[in-house]
């Protein structure tokens, strides 16, 4: 168990790094990248899976709810906080700045950024405070969900949660998205993923298994997918109703999962093989995986600093100023996670 949970601790620090190049001014920035998001999602049902399965959360269920919300409300609300002083520091010297982008400190904007609830503007869709705040709207809501069922079903909650995440994910699918945000936002696709990681969870021996024998070549091909992926025109996102569950690529509409989430899983499941059968460890991925939450919220103020200032350089040089900002990003996130996030992983 020790090594299949550190190969996550790796893939964990490697998407972290994959979401900094969509958003740092690198030749890797390129949407694709959110992939990273992707894995994520499937190591959160993967984990929620075995934690329980692990800690016999089935009778403690508010027990189960109190350390996935400390897992991720302190830093987040520490981030957005420190972000919103940030801002108002800086309006305040407007008229100095060359560069700025708009932030909405409403306040209905600013508790729902805190209370993880979507917001709507004009019956529009907008991000949190922090934007990078939208993929942990999900994550709660998964844990509520997961909490729920955990208090009515107990031992037996695992078929109902899986199949709860599959009907409303699929939905989006066979009924189309909903023009209410809120509706949409609990029928998302992206609760197909975390349905996913829960069966992961499960089921990860008979699956590693099943695909040990010809699991570097699939390694491969997944990653041979991605290289072609990265080669198309990639155009972003849709943003009717949620954004980021349709990206476009030359020119065309596809569901993410199906062009970033299931290669997103087959990255996933092969390496986490991978590292079973040859015994994979690595201390720098293991630590990379550690910080990867700090690596994830304290970007924003990294790529604010960017947009700030790198309209002072050409090409070359923003990219050599992304470079090194990536570099300290990691550093900082390492004493965020000892001395700040560590202290609520209890």
């Amino acid at each position: 168990m020790k090594n299949r949970l550190e190969s996550i601790q790796h893939l964990r620090g490697i998407a972290a790094l994959l979401v900094v190049f969509v958003h740092f001014p690198t030749p890797l920035a390129r949407f694709c990248g959110s992939i990273g998001v992707d894995i994520f999602f499937f190591i959160s049902g993967f984990i929620i899976f075995i934690s329980i399965d692990k800690s016999g959360y089935y009778d403690k269920p508010f027990t189960f709810l109190k350390k996935r919300l400390l897992r991720i409300i302190p830093l987040y609300f520490l981030v957005t906080t420190l972000f919103i002083l940030m801002n108002v520091t800086l309006n305040s010297f407007h008229a100095e700045r060359e560069a700025n982008i708009p932030v909405d400190m409403s306040t209905i904007t600013v508790v729902k950024s805190f209370l993880f609830i979507p917001i709507t503007v004009d019956g529009y869709y907008r991000d949190p405070l922090v934007f990078l705040g939208w993929s942990l709207n999900f994550e709660m809501l998964f844990y509520i969900f997961t909490f729920f069922l955990l208090v009515i079903f107990r031992r037996r909650f695992f078929i109902p949660l899986v199949l709860l995440l599959l009907l409303l994910g699929c939905s989006n699918y066979i009924i189309g998205d909903f023009k209410n945000v809120y509706l949409d936002f609990l029928t998302s696709p992206f609760l197909l993923y975390f349905a996913i990681g829960l069966l992961l969870g499960k089921y990860h021996e008979l699956l590693q298994e099943k695909i040990s024998s010809f699991v570097e070549p699939l390694l491969f091909v997944v990653l041979y997918v991605f290289f072609i992926v990265m080669s198309a025109k990639d155009m972003g996102y849709v943003y009717d109703g949620m954004p980021r569950e349709v990206v476009v690529y030359n020119g065309k509409e596809i569901p993410r999962i199906l062009i970033w989430g299931i290669p997103s899983f087959i990255l996933l499941i092969s390496y986490f093989t991978l590292a079973s059968k040859y015994k994979i460890t690595n201390s720098y991925l293991s630590k990379l995986g550690d910080r990867s939450y700090s690596i994830y919220l304290l970007q924003i103020f990294f790529i604010y600093f960017l947009y700030e200032v790198s309209h002072k350089f050409d090409r070359s040089g923003k990219i050599w100023l992304s470079m090194g900002m990536i570099i300290i990003l990691v550093w900082i996130s390492g004493f965020s996670y000892k001395y700040f996030e560590k202290r609520f992983h209890r």
